[in-house]
C-alpha cells in the first residue's frame, strides 16, 4: 500500500503537469493545485510512517528532499514554466550578504523571540564534527527546499498570476503560507510570517538567486 500511495505521490503531478498540454509562459491555478499536492503530504509528515527507521526518524528529511526534487522536474523539465525566476549562484559574497541579513534580522527577531518566551537563551557548545553536520543538514535539507518551495516557486508563482499590487501582494501572500506552515504556535507562526517577506525580499533584491536566502534560513535555523 506504502508504494502504491508513494507511487501516485510521484507520477500523479507529473501526469497532471503533462497531460494538461501547457507549457510556457503565464502559470495558472492548476500549477498552485498541483504545487499544494507536492508540499501538504510532506508538511503534515504523512511520509513518516512509511519507513521503520531508528530513533532519529530521518523519513521527514527524505520526504522534504524528495519534494524538492520533485517539483524542480515537474516544472523545470515537464511543465517548463517560463520566468519562474530561482536560480543558484554559489559566490563568497552570497554568504556575506546572506550572514549581514540575518544579522539585520535578528536585531528584531532575538528581542521578539526571548520577550515572548517563544526561546530560551540556552547556548552549549556540542563539537565542530556536530555542528558542522548540522549546519550542512540544515542548509541543504530543510533551508534549500523550503527556498526552492516558498520562495522559488510560490512566491514567484504567485508573483505571475497576481499582477495586482506588483510583487508585494505574492510577497505577502507566499509569506502568509509560509508562516501558517509553520504553525506550531501563534507565535512561531507569525515570526516564520515575517522572516518569509525577509526572505522573498532577498530574493527580489538578489535578482532571483535563492542562495543568499538559503543560507539566511539556515543560520537563522541553525541558531
Amino acid at each position: 500500500r506504502n508504494m502504491v500511495v508513494l507511487a501516485l505521490y510521484v507520477s500523479g503531478p507529473i501526469l497532471v503537469l503533462a497531460g494538461g498540454g501547457q507549457a510556457g509562459p503565464r502559470p495558472s491555478a492548476v500549477d498552485l493545485v498541483v504545487l499544494m499536492v507536492l508540499w501538504l503530504p510532506v508538511e503534515l509528515q504523512y511520509f513518516e510512517r512509511f519507513w521503520d527507521l531508528p530513533a532519529g526518524n530521518p523519513s521527514y528529511v527524505l520526504a522534504k528532499t524528495l519534494g524538492m526534487e520533485l517539483a524542480l522536474f515537474c516544472f523545470v523539465v515537464v511543465r517548463r514554466l517560463d520566468g519562474v525566476g530561482y536560480r543558484f549562484r554559489l559566490a563568497g559574497e552570497d554568504l556575506t550578504v546572506g550572514l549581514i541579513a540575518l544579522a539585520a534580522f535578528l536585531i528584531m527577531g532575538i528581542p521578539t523571540a526571548l520577550g515572548t518566551g517563544f526561546v530560551q537563551f540556552e547556548p552549549h557548545w556540542a563539537g565542530p564534527g556536530k555542528w558542522l553536520l548540522m549546519s550542512l543538514g540544515i542548509f541543504f535539507f530543510v533551508a534549500l527546499p523550503e527556498e526552492v518551495l516558498f520562495r522559488g516557486l510560490i512566491f514567484n508563482i504567485l508573483q505571475r498570476l497576481i499582477r495586482r499590487g506588483g510583487p508585494y501582494t505574492a510577497l505577502v501572500l507566499s509569506s502568509v503560507i509560509f508562516g501558517l506552515a509553520h504553525f506550531v504556535t501563534p507565535m512561531y507562526a507569525i515570526i516564520a510570517g515575517v522572516m518569509g517577506v525577509y526572505l522573498a525580499a532577498l530574493m527580489q533584491w538578489n535578482d532571483g538567486n535563492l542562495t543568499v536566502p538559503a543560507v539566511t534560513h539556515a543560520v537563522y535555523d541553525f541558531l
